[in-house]
């Protein structure tokens, strides 16, 4: 029996992220192939945000596949981009690539266009991120009724002051890579057209420091922390964060946003800016939050998410 080679690709900028493509159908009718219908994406230093995987199958037959992700920190799992796109492959003398930048489907793209579009921090769909919030797979959600959801429930938790920091919260699990792109390209103009949003504002509002702003979300996607987060600023990002007059009034916000990154979050508390009553303060507050807020999750929207770990907390 001939085989013909097909290689899957997949980018989402997230470590924290595993990666599965199913090849689905009745497998007996394959013939003789003898193999699992289950294949995992891998990925390394070198090859992030791709996660690719290199598998054989039986020419002249025709397949379908699914990618399946988990979020292994809300451990949340989900079918990418949906279940509205054809996932049908024709098996021939050729070697295939099978590319998805994300969640859209892009098969036509080449493995090389796929890391350009990668690296500039494309990634999770608003319609499928929300999905994994709502734990409602493979059904639509409307954006605004939910954005107006968010905003609410902001206010109704942790009052305006807090407000930007939940809508931050929220977004982390959606599309704030892509955001990070756009703030940094397009800049922090509030008459932007296309940034006419309740997150935009947000994160730009008066009360905000947009620079801060930029660099929390990029820590929080991984940025080194010891190279310049903008080329106009010849200091290293968390020099930066430690050098604005305003960071430890607004510090409880990076604690919410930096919770997962827990590395990062006691190289901050080591500094001299805060005193150990402080932190410990800080850190009550904190857990309080992350609680009432998987509490509104489950009571009223009927999802279970575990915004931290309490026990490493």
């Amino acid at each position: 029996m001939e085989f013909s080679e097909i290689t899957f690709y997949y980018s989402i900028p997230y470590y924290r992220t595993e990666h599965t493509v199913y090849i689905t159908g009745n497998i007996l009718e394959l013939g003789y192939w003898d193999t699992k219908k289950a294949f995992k994406l891998e990925t390394n230093e070198e090859l992030f945000p791709i996660y690719t995987t290199k598998i054989f199958l039986p020419k002249f037959v025709q397949i379908e596949y699914k990618y399946i992700t988990k979020d292994k920190y809300l451990n949340v799992t989900w079918e990418s981009f949906g279940a509205y796109n054809n996932r049908k492959l024709y098996l021939d003398n050729q070697p295939k690539d099978v590319c998805i930048d994300g969640f859209s489907t892009t098969s036509s793209i080449s493995p090389s266009s796929l890391k350009f579009f990668a690296q500039r921090g494309y990634s999770l769909t608003t319609e499928t991120a929300f999905r994994i919030l709502y734990s409602a797979n493979n059904t639509f959600v409307d954006r605004e009724k939910l954005m107006e959801e968010f905003i609410h429930l902001g206010g109704d938790i942790l009052g305006q002051d807090e407000q930007n920091t939940l809508l931050i919260i929220l977004f982390r699990h959606c599309d704030s890579a892509n955001l990070v792109s756009i703030l940094l390209e397009k800049g922090s103009d509030p008459n932007h057209s296309n940034l006419e949003t309740p997150l935009y504002y947000a994160l730009c509002s008066q009360e905000s420091n947009s620079k801060l702003n930029q660099l929390r979300l990029l820590l929080l996607y991984g940025a080194d922390v010891n190279k310049p987060f903008r080329k106009d600023l010849n200091v290293s990002s968390f020099e930066f964060l430690m050098s604005q007059s305003n960071f430890k009034r607004r510090f409880f916000t990076m604690l919410l946003d930096f919770g997962p990154n827990f590395d990062l979050l006691a190289k901050i508390l080591k500094t001299e800016n805060f005193k150990k009553q402080e932190v410990k303060v800080l850190v009550e507050r904190y857990i309080t939050i992350q609680i009432e807020m998987e509490h509104f999750f489950q009571e009223r929207l009927g999802a279970n998410l575990q915004f931290f770990d309490k026990e490493k907390t």
